[in-house]
């Protein structure tokens, strides 16, 4: 979805709405579905571009770095961002961000012939608040690093000593 932020009126524009995000990649190259999102946001037009200020939901199927089974996490992101006008160069105008001046934005949006991507905005908030290591429980127990056996559903049978490696060449004296 798109908003013409050459075409905001005086009272800006208020969006609600479900968007159709495609697929993400998480951090280790893993797919990243979206289950459901809600959008809600209010743009208006200032001197400098659009203020978007506005509040993601979404639920997103992501794998457990312990076990790596599927789950669900949920996604809740406030944001407010400035959409500043492209330059010719491809770059965003250049906007002089006070943080003493009223109306000061840390997050600028560069916005392409006028139009606001909406489903890019929802990407990165949802890229922004994800887990970087989603666990599906704190009991998560993995996955054995000898046989790979999920610990979760059944018991390994691997010999559970743990070497310091500092001290694995003196077990040769041990064995003998």
């Amino acid at each position: 979805m798109f908003i013409d932020v050459n075409k905001i009126g005086p009272e800006g524009v208020d969006v609600d709405t479900n968007l159709d995000l495609p697929e993400l990649e998480g951090p280790s190259g893993e797919p990243l579905q979206v289950r459901s999102n809600t959008l809600v946001a209010k743009v208006v037009k200032s001197s400098k571009g659009a203020e978007i200020k506005g509040r993601l939901d979404a639920v997103v199927q992501v794998v457990c770095s312990r076990c790596l089974e599927g789950m669900e996490e949920t996604v809740q992101a406030g944001f407010s961002l400035l959409a500043v006008p492209e330059t010719a160069e491809g770059e965003a105008a250049e906007v002089v961000d006070d943080p003493e001046e009223e109306g000061y934005r840390e997050s600028l949006l560069t916005v392409t012939d006028g139009r606001l991507d909406l489903a890019a905005v929802a990407q990165e908030q949802i890229y922004l608040n994800l887990s970087r290591k989603p666990i599906c429980s704190r009991e998560c127990r993995g996955l054995c690093t000898g046989c790979g056996v999920n610990r979760n559903n059944a018991e390994c049978s691997c010999d559970q000593e743990e070497i310091d490696p500092r001290l694995a060449p003196l077990l040769k004296f041990r064995k003998n």
